[in-house]
C-alpha cells in the first residue's frame, strides 16, 4: 500500500509540474500563436501528461491530456487555427491541475474544453 501511495503522491507532483510548463507555453503562444518552440514542447508535455494519467488509470485526465496533445500537433500542421479562446480555456485546465490537492482529484478530473471536441 506504501509503494501505490509513493506512485500516486509522484504522480500528483508531476502532473503540477506539467501544468505549471504548460502554462509558461501558453503565456508565449498568447502573444505569438505560431511559436513552434512553444508548438511542440506544449505537445510534447501533453503526451506526458496523457501517457502518464493513463497509466495511472485517470481516464478523463488523459482524454484530455490526448485532445490537448491533438491541438498541439494540428497547430503546427497548420490544419487547426489557434485561438485566444482555447489557450485560455487550456489555461484554465492548467489552474485546475495546479489546485488538486491528492490524487483522487486527478481521478475524478471532469474538465471540458469546448472547442476541442472537435479535434
Amino acid at each position: 500500500m506504501a509503494d501505490l501511495q509513493k506512485y500516486e503522491e509522484t504522480f500528483l507532483r508531476q502532473t503540477r509540474d506539467i501544468a505549471g510548463k504548460l502554462q509558461e507555453v501558453l503565456k508565449i503562444l498568447i502573444s505569438d500563436l505560431k511559436n513552434e518552440v512553444a508548438l511542440r514542447e506544449g505537445e510534447r508535455l501533453a503526451h506526458v501528461l496523457k501517457g502518464s494519467a493513463a497509466l495511472m488509470r485517470c481516464e478523463n485526465l488523459s482524454k484530455l491530456a490526448e485532445k490537448i496533445e491533438e491541438f498541439f500537433r494540428k497547430s503546427l500542421e497548420n490544419t487547426l487555427e489557434i485561438n485566444q479562446d482555447i489557450l485560455k480555456e487550456i489555461e484554465n485546465f492548467c489552474l485546475v491541475l495546479l489546485r488538486t490537492s491528492n490524487f483522487e482529484e486527478l481521478q475524478s478530473v471532469n474538465f471540458k474544453i469546448k472547442d476541442l471536441n472537435t479535434i
